[in-house]
């Protein structure tokens, strides 16, 4: 287990992980957003870490993780590839995505509209559980910093558009 923390261009606040793999574009983190309390896993985009941190905290939060004996589970057949390749596995596999471009307070969730080379369309969903009715916005691919999936938060917006949506 390593814990690292990532600067990431243009944002105040670092992301910390578990480092769960990684290639020569991206890393796979379990996050640690809180603590010592792991939630879901996070892509990032290496072309726009400007650093990676292991130091007192980092190690300090790996210990604690290893005295709960935590151990991050991903589904089998995760590979890395291109976002449209990726954010379309994390749908098949998660139902929501979650991805962040250089506007570090803007979080987009929802579910694939459609994909065009470089623009990945987005039917946004609202922390009510509901989709945004007649929304959809394109989003330059290139630009994406974080994908994430598979946090509690994603969890709760799951059952809550189950919910607004059986038999409708």
């Amino acid at each position: 287990m390593k814990v690292e923390s990532y600067k990431i261009k243009g944002w105040k606040e670092s992301l910390t992980g578990v480092l769960m793999a990684e290639n020569k574009n991206w890393i796979l983190i379990n996050e640690v957003p809180l603590d010592y309390q792991a939630d879901g896993f996070s892509i990032l985009n290496k072309e726009f870490i400007d650093d990676r941190v292991r130091g007192k905290q980092e190690n300090q939060i790996e210990t604690v993780l290893k005295l709960k004996e935590h151990k991050a589970k991903i589904a089998k057949k995760f590979k890395f590839g291109s976002v449209n390749k990726m954010t379309k596995w994390i749908e098949d596999h998660y139902g929501l995505i979650q991805f962040q471009d250089e506007n570090e307070d803007s979080l987009e969730i929802g579910i694939i509209d459609r994909i065009k080379k470089n623009n990945l369309s987005l039917l946004f969903l609202k922390t009510n559980g509901k989709f945004v009715k007649k929304y959809t916005y394109e989003y330059e691919v290139d630009k994406i910093r974080r994908i994430t999936f598979d946090t509690d938060y994603l969890y709760s917006l799951s059952l809550l558009l189950e919910h607004n949506y059986q038999g409708k």
